[in-house]
C-alpha cells in the first residue's frame, strides 16, 4: 500500500498534517486564499475546489511537479516510476450521462449583474441551487449529453466553482458540442472556425460565446492528453489561448502552447492589468480588440 502521506511530505513543500487522513490545504495551483485543495492519502485522490482538477495523487503529483517521469522516494520499496503517458491512458474511456437534481426552471438573478444576458443563459441551460444559491451549469460532452455539473458559488464566497462528483473534467472541452453543432459537422481538413479561443472556466467560455467568439473551456489550468487530442481533431487554423490574468495562466501558455504548436498556428491574448480572466471584459468592442490583437506563439 502507498504511503502517500509520506510522498507528499517528501517530494512536495506542501504543509501535510502527520495524521489524518483526509484534510484541506492551500492549492499550489492559484492563488489560494482559502484551503481549497482536499487530498485523501487513504484512497489516494485529490480535488481542488476552485476548479484547478482533481484525480489521483500520482496525476497531482506530475502537475505539481511539472515533469513527464520521475521516481519516487524510498524507491526500491515502492518499484515503480510515474509516467504522464500511462496516467493518462488509465483515464480513457466514455463519459456516463447522469442526471442532475437541481432546478433548471430557475437561475439566480446575480449572474445577470456579471453581463450574461437571457438567449445566453438559455442557451447554455443555466440552473440555481435553492439551498445555496449557486448557479449550475450543465457540462456535456461533444455529443450533448449530460455528464456532470458545476455549481458557481455567490459572489463572496470563499469557494467559486463546486464540480459533481466523480466528472472528469480531463476528458471533455466544455463547450465542444456548440461548435460541433454550429454548422452541423466539423469539417475534416478545415474545421468550421478559423481559430477557436482556449480559456480555464466555463463562465469564460460562455463569455466569449455570447461574444460570437467561439470558444472551449479546460475546466482548469491543466490540458489532459485526452483534451490535447481532442483540440487536434477540431482541426481549427488557429488556437488562442486566452487563460487567465495571473502567474498560474501565464506559466500555462507556454506549456499547452508548445504542446498545440504541433497541429498549427497557435496565440495568446493579454488582458488589462485590471482583469482577472476574459470574463471581467465587460464591453464587446474591448474584448474584441484583444482577441484581435492577440501575439503568436514562438516558444516562449
Amino acid at each position: 500500500m502507498m504511503n502517500w502521506r509520506k510522498i507528499l511530505q517528501e517530494k512536495t513543500n506542501l504543509q501535510i498534517p502527520d495524521s489524518k487522513d483526509e484534510f484541506n490545504i492551500r492549492c499550489p495551483f492559484h492563488d489560494d486564499k482559502v484551503p481549497s485543495l482536499s487530498i485523501n492519502t487513504k484512497h489516494g485522490l485529490w480535488i481542488c475546489h476552485s476548479g484547478c482538477g482533481q484525480g489521483t495523487l500520482r496525476e497531482f503529483l506530475v502537475k505539481y511537479l511539472g515533469t513527464r517521469m520521475f521516481t519516487l522516494p524510498h524507491e526500491e520499496d515502492y518499484d515503480f516510476i510515474f509516467s504522464l503517458e500511462d496516467i493518462e491512458e488509465e483515464e480513457i474511456g466514455e463519459l456516463s450521462e447522469v442526471v442532475c437534481p437541481f432546478d433548471f426552471s430557475d437561475f439566480p438573478a446575480w449572474i445577470m449583474d456579471r453581463g450574461f444576458n437571457r438567449p445566453t443563459i438559455k442557451k447554455w441551460g443555466f440552473g440555481r441551487n435553492k439551498a445555496t444559491g449557486s448557479l449550475v451549469i450543465p457540462i456535456k460532452d461533444n455529443n450533448a449529453r449530460l455528464v456532470g455539473w458545476v455549481c458557481r458559488a455567490p459572489p463572496k464566497s470563499e469557494h467559486r466553482y463546486t464540480y459533481s462528483k466523480g466528472l472528469r473534467t480531463s476528458q471533455l472541452l466544455f463547450g465542444e458540442h456548440f461548435l460541433k453543432n454550429a454548422s452541423g459537422w466539423i469539417d475534416p481538413i478545415k474545421g468550421p472556425y478559423s481559430y477557436i479561443c482556449i480559456v480555464e472556466g466555463p463562465l469564460d467560455a460562455i463569455w466569449l460565446d455570447q461574444n460570437k467568439i467561439p470558444a472551449v473551456a479546460l475546466l482548469g489550468i491543466n490540458m489532459s492528453r485526452s483534451q490535447e487530442r481532442r483540440l487536434e481533431n477540431l482541426r481549427a487554423g488557429e488556437f488562442v489561448l486566452c487563460l487567465d490574468n495571473d502567474i498560474a495562466g501565464q506559466t500555462a501558455i507556454k506549456t499547452i502552447g508548445r504542446r498545440l504548436a504541433k497541429y498549427g498556428v497557435v496565440s495568446y491574448i493579454q488582458l488589462p492589468e485590471s482583469a482577472k480572466d476574459v470574463q471581467d471584459v465587460r464591453k464587446k468592442d474591448q474584448i474584441v480588440s484583444i482577441i484581435n490583437n492577440r501575439t503568436c506563439f514562438q516558444g516562449i
